[in-house]
């Protein structure tokens, strides 16, 4: 039986040392015709027999084409990157860092522009928080809050009622709000002295709305209940808040501008959406990867147009849960998705029109943030400095040994034995942009059937192989052995 696992074992490592020899070297014969290849990145090749190694020892993999796929990709990215690293080259040049951090260089560049749009629209002076606050249609609210919950019975009921009966009567004697707030149970408001803002008719739960709306500055109200529990709600002079009460009031002045500003701008630039946008954009989503240089147009605007590559560059810009509910979508919610992308194309277009650019201290900043994510990139694939020494290697000899850490990370990983640590999705499309890569579709579908046989083999050697003879119990008297 031993002879039979083996067997299977040196099956493995021939196909390992023939991806390392084939795949890592740089030379010539890597792409020729009989070599089974399922990925290729510059000068590396990933055989369809290694892949297939893989995915017959990888626990955390399913057999479809399209986590074969998935994963060579991955292959490239990792590949991509570990060559240029092992090269010597950091990808901390400016143009680098601006375009692997490109969501954080527009949403720098969106703060900047709206802080130009607010400084020029927003003016506030006394006598308009005056007239704001003395009008009362907006107005600052506190409370306290003891809470009861709806499965408590009535004496625990009762319980909170007396406890915030208490607080009401220290706070009728002259005790201080502050006081009073530190025996609030609501966690969100209790840092803020209790405060819930500047609130309209509408924006509060009925009995504690009606209760602050009934209210004279200053004045206090009696206990309130509302499905939360006991309240006591307070409005505080505007001697006494005026701070809070102006950026409370700058807030919604903002907060309107803000929609009256992107709710104006399709009509402003005249948006159009092309008549077949919506199949376009759906199969670039569902393959980003191969539509993030598509020049296809979805939609124009006066200043610009919106391309199927900039759909995918805003997409990957989202966070993960939103771009997992787009694959999803109905027609009119991917409607609605080009529309808001072709908007945030647009901003920026009026940002630059108006001048907008980083500071040099943002360009510092961002080129920290992007060393950070490469030297955690570089120590998980030990390509680092540390893990991959200059000394003894050849430029070229360090390379080749890039490419087997490479192999060694992606085999790890997808065995559940090393932390995933991916490529950026903006560091990964910068690096496919400028280097030589390609997937195999044939390749991708031998996988599958190499893996299969790889598969039956270990299960057969496994069944062969008899469990190993339980272990003879050592003798527990404490005698030695002697009777």
């Amino acid at each position: 039986m031993r002879d039979v696992k083996r067997v299977t074992r040196h099956a493995l490592r021939v196909t390992r040392v023939a991806m390392l020899s084939l795949g890592v070297a740089a030379c010539a014969d890597a792409f020729t015709t009989n070599v089974d290849v399922v990925a290729r990145a510059g000068p590396w090749s990933l055989t369809v027999d290694r892949l297939g190694e893989i995915f017959a020892q990888g626990k955390a993999l399913v057999l479809k084409r399209d986590v074969v796929e998935r994963v060579a990709q991955l292959w490239v990215d990792y590949a991509l990157y570990a060559q240029r690293a092992a090269a010597g080259d950091s990808m901390l040049d400016a143009p680098d860092v601006l375009a692997v951090l490109w969501p954080e260089v527009q949403q720098r560049r969106a703060y900047y522009f709206h802080d130009k749009l607010v400084a020029s629209r927003v003016r506030l002076d006394s006598a308009m928080i005056d007239s704001t606050y003395n009008a009362g249609e907006l107005r600052l609210v506190r409370h306290v809050l003891i809470r009861v919950e709806p499965t408590m019975a009535p004496p625990a009921k009762a319980a909170r009622l007396r406890e915030m009966q208490a607080i009401y009567g220290r706070l009728k004697a002259g005790g201080s709000w502050a006081e009073a707030n530190q025996k609030s149970q609501d966690t969100r408001t209790k840092p803020d002295a209790g405060s819930l803002g500047l609130v309209a008719r509408g924006e509060l739960m009925a009995p504690v709305e009606n209760a602050a709306f009934g209210l004279a500055p200053g004045a206090l109200s009696d206990i309130v209940e509302s499905p939360l529990g006991y309240h006591i709600v307070s409005r505080p002079r505007l001697r006494d808040a005026r701070v809070e009460f102006r950026a409370g009031l700058e807030d919604r002045l903002i907060g309107a501008l803000d929609s009256a500003y992107l709710g104006g701008l399709p009509a402003r630039r005249h948006f159009k959406v092309d008549d077949g946008a919506l199949p376009m954009a759906r199969a670039a989503i569902a393959d980003p990867v191969r539509s993030a240089r598509s020049k296809a147009v979805l939609g124009t605007f006066d200043g610009g147009v919106f391309t199927v590559g900039d759909l995918v560059r805003w997409v990957q810009a989202l966070p993960a849960q939103l771009r997992a509910q787009i694959d999803h979508a109905e027609d009119s919610q991917l409607a609605t998705l080009i529309s808001q992308m072709m908007r945030n194309q647009a901003m920026m277009v009026e940002a630059d029109s108006m001048g907008v650019t980083l500071t040099p201290l943002d360009t510092v900043e961002f080129k920290g943030m992007l060393r950070r994510d490469l030297t955690q990139l570089s120590e998980a694939l030990r390509i680092d400095a540390k893990s991959l020494p200059d000394s003894g290697l050849t430029p070229d000899g360090k390379v080749r040994m890039a490419g087997v850490r490479v192999d060694e990370y992606l085999e790890a990983v997808t065995a559940n034995q090393a932390d995933f640590v991916p490529v950026p999705p903006f560091l990964a499309q910068r690096l496919r942009a400028s280097a030589d890569w390609r997937l195999v579709s044939a390749g991708i579908d031998r996988v599958l059937a190499r893996a299969e046989a790889l598969k039956t083999a270990l299960d057969s050697a496994r069944a062969a192989s008899p469990p190993p003879a339980a272990p003879v119990p050592a003798d527990s008297g404490g005698t030695n052995g002697k009777k």
